[in-house]
C-alpha cells in the first residue's frame, strides 16, 4: 500500500505501527488491506466495514491459541502478505495488543493497530457495518505461518537470563497481583524476579489514544525499560502483555517479546522463583474491601472489627468532620481530614494554617487514643484508609503513619484511593459515615510506637553523625534539597539538614494512578543513592507529609527501623540550634 497519512503519530520512532482513523477511513476499499476486529463483543450489531471478526477464544488465553488463531485466519482467506489493522474498543483493556503480537510471531510483516480504536471511530461519525464477513473473505490464499520464535518467550528461557544486566521484565498486571496477593487466579502470590510494574492504563490518554513519545518514554525510562536492553513483557497471559510488546516495537525497541504463559504458568511451577513486597497485606486493593463489606472474610484480615476511613484534603475548608465533601464515598466510610491526627476537629489550624512547627505535629499520644477513640478506632481495630479528592498517597500515608505512631496494630492502605474503587465499578454512597465511638473494651489500650517518630533532638545527633547506622532521607524536590526553593507559605528557610542525603522526591514514590510504585524500582533508586538495608532511614520533608509515604513504603519493603520526622523541614528552621 503507498499512501501512509499518520498525522501526530509519525513521532514515534515506529509510528508506521500506529494507524490513524483518517488514513483507515480513506482506505477501507482496499484489496490489500484485512481489518481484524478484536473487540470483546458487539461485532453483530456494527463494526468498521469490512473487518474480520476474531472470536474472544481465537485469542491468547490457552494453550493452543497459536494453531487456532492460525487456522482462523486461513479460514478466512487471510494470508501473511496482507496489510493488518486491528482494532478494539480503545483504551488498555482490548485485545488488539494480543493480536498484534500474534501476527507478528506467525510471521506477518505488516501489522498495525488503529489509535483510539473502536469507540474513537464512533465517537468521531466514521463509517460502520453490520454485513458480517464470512462467506466472501478477505485477501485470498490459507495462512501459512512462519513463525519468529525472538518475539515469544518460553519460562525456562526467562529463567535463564534472570539477573542479566542487559535483560529486562514488564509485569502488567495490577499493583497487588504484582506486590503479592493471588489476584488473578495464580497458584502462588507475587512477581517474576527483577520485574517492574508498568499498566497498560499509563500508557493512554483519557480520549484512548496512545500517549505521545515523549510521554512513553518517561513511563518506560524511567523504570528501567531502555532500548538497549532485551524486554519481555508479561501479564496474567499473553494476551494482556501483547500490548506492552505492541508499545515497545512502537517506540522502536529492538529486542522484545512476549511470555505466552504469562503469570499463570509461572506461579504454576513451584520450581521457579517469585518475589513478593515482605508487608504486601498491608497495601489492599477495591476488591478485598469489597468482600469485607459483604460480609466475608478476605485472606489475612483477623476479624477483629474493622473502619474504613476516607482521608480527603479539604485544605483552607473550616468544615466540620463528616460534612459532605463533593464526590461520592466507599460504603460505610467515616471521612476526615488528615489534619485530624494533628488538631482533631480543629479545622482552623489544618494545613497549611500552620503558624509554628507545633501546628504540624501529630497530636500527642493520649490526645490521639481519644480522637482515634471518636473514630471507633483502638489498638484491636483493622483500619483500611483509603484516599479521595487531592494528594492520594501524601494524605493517606500520613495518617497511616499517625495511626501506626499512636500503636494501632492493623493499619492498612487501599491503594489508588477512591478512583480504584470507581474503576472497579463499586457501589458508592453519597454520604460518609459518621464515627461510632470506640467501646471501652477495658482491655486493649493504644501503646504509642514511638520508635516510628524521630525527634529534633534525634534528628541533631543523626545529623551529627551519632545516629549509630541511621541516614537522614530527604524527600523533598532537587530544588528543594539544594536551597534553590522553598514551597510552603508559613516559613522561608531553604536548604537541607546536614549530612543529609536526598534519595528522590515524592513524585519517585507513586505511578501516575496514584498508586504505590513497585518496590524493585523504589530499592534500585535508593540503593542508588545510598540508602541501603544496612542503614535504618529516617524519612523527612517540609513538615511530615510527603515523608510519611517514604516511611510506608519502607515499612511495606521490610526495611528496618525506618522513621518519619513529624515537622520535618519546618521543625528543624525553628529550631535556635540550626
Amino acid at each position: 500500500m503507498k499512501e501512509r497519512v499518520l498525522s501526530q503519530i509519525i513521532d514515534y520512532p515506529n509510528g508506521n505501527l500506529l494507524v490513524a482513523a483518517d488514513w483507515l477511513t480513506r482506505n477501507l476499499e482496499s484489496k490489500d488491506l484485512a481489518i481484524l476486529d478484536a473487540r470483546g463483543g458487539g461485532y453483530g450489531q456494527s463494526h468498521i466495514p469490512g473487518a474480520v471478526r476474531l472470536e474472544y477464544e481465537d485469542r491468547m488465553e490457552s494453550s493452543g491459541a497459536m494453531e487456532r488463531l492460525e487456522k482462523r485466519l486461513g479460514g478466512l482467506g487471510l494470508h501473511r502478505g496482507l496489510e493488518y489493522v486491528i482494532y478494539d474498543e480503545g483504551g488498555p483493556d482490548g485485545g488488539a495488543g494480543g493480536v498484534f503480537w500474534a501476527l507478528e510471531y506467525l510471521g506477518c510483516q505488516n501489522v498495525h493497530i488503529l489509535d483510539g480504536g473502536w469507540d474513537r471511530w464512533v465517537l468521531e461519525r466514521r463509517p460502520v457495518s453490520a454485513e458480517a464477513i464470512m462467506a466472501e473473505p478477505v485477501g485470498a490464499g490459507a495462512f501459512t505461518a512462519a513463525p519468529r520464535e525472538a518475539v515469544r518467550k518460553s519460562r525456562g528461557e526467562i529463567a535463564g537470563r534472570l539477573g542479566s544486566a542487559d535483560f529486562a521484565l514488564v509485569d502488567t498486571r495490577k499493583n497487588e497481583a504484582y506486590n503479592g496477593w493471588r489476584a488473578g487466579g495464580e497458584k502462588r502470590g507475587g512477581h517474576i524476579p527483577g520485574a517492574v510494574n508498568i499498566r497498560n492504563e499509563w500508557f493512554f490518554g483519557t480520549d484512548k489514544t496512545i500517549l505521545p513519545c515523549e510521554n512513553l518514554k518517561n513511563v518506560l525510562e524511567s523504570r528501567g525499560i531502555t532500548a538497549g536492553k532485551e524486554i519481555c513483557a508479561y501479564g496474567p497471559d499473553a494476551g494482556t502483555s501483547g500490548l506492552t510488546y505492541f508499545i515497545l516495537r512502537l517506540m522502536g525497541y529492538p529486542r522484545c517479546s512476549n511470555f505466552e504463559g504469562g503469570m499463570v504458568e509461572w506461579a504454576a511451577d513451584a520450581s521457579l522463583p517469585l518475589e513478593r513486597l515482605p508487608r504486601y497485606e498491608k497495601l489492599v486493593y477495591p476488591a478485598w474491601v469489597k468482600e469485607l463489606l459483604d460480609g466475608k472474610h478476605p485472606p489475612s484480615y483477623p476479624g477483629r472489627g474493622y473502619v474504613i476511613l476516607e482521608v480527603r484534603y479539604t485544605g483552607f475548608s473550616t468544615s466540620q468532620l463528616g460534612e459532605v465533601q463533593p464526590g461520592g464515598y466507599i460504603p460505610g466510610a467515616i471521612s476526615i481530614d488528615p489534619g485530624y491526627v494533628e488538631h482533631g476537629e480543629d479545622a482552623t489550624r489544618y494545613f497549611p494554617n500552620y503558624t509554628r512547627p507545633s501546628h504540624a505535629h501529630v497530636m500527642p499520644p493520649e490526645r490521639l487514643e481519644s480522637a482515634l477513640a471518636g473514630l471507633g478506632i483502638t489498638r484491636d481495630t483493622t483500619v483500611i484508609i483509603y484516599g479521595n479528592g487531592k494528594i492520594i498517597p501524601m494524605t493517606t500515608a500520613r495518617v497511616a503513619w499517625a495511626l501506626m505512631y499512636a500503636g494501632v496494630e492493623d493499619v492498612r492502605i487501599m491503594n489508588g484511593g477512591f478512583p480504584a474503587w470507581e474503576e472497579a465499578g463499586y457501589p458508592v454512597a453519597s454520604r460518609p459515615a459518621m464515627p461510632a465511638m470506640a467501646p471501652d473494651t477495658g482491655g486493649s489500650p493504644l501503646r504509642p510506637c514511638c520508635d516510628y517518630l524521630a525527634t529534633t533532638d534525634h534528628i541533631r545527633e543523626v545529623s551529627e553523625r551519632r545516629g549509630n547506622g541511621e541516614v537522614l532521607v530527604d524527600v523533598r524536590t532537587l530544588e528543594e534539597f539544594r536551597g534553590e526553593a522553598n514551597f510552603y507559605p508559613f516559613f522561608d528557610k531553604k536548604g537541607h539538614i546536614p549530612n543529609a542525603v536526598w534519595a528522590g522526591d515524592y513524585f519517585s514514590f507513586i505511578n501516575p494512578d496514584d498508586t504505590f510504585r513497585c518496590s524493585a524500582e523504589v530499592v534500585k533508586n535508593w540503593e542508588e543513592h545510598g540508602l541501603t538495608r544496612e542503614r535504618a532511614p529516617i524519612f523527612y520533608c517540609g513538615t511530615g507529609w510527603r515523608s510519611s509515604v517514604a516511611f510506608f513504603l519502607a515499612f511495606l519493603m521490610g526495611y528496618p527501623e525506618s522513621r518519619n520526622y513529624d515537622g520535618g523541614f519546618f521543625d528543624w528552621s525553628w529550631d535556635g540550634r540550626s
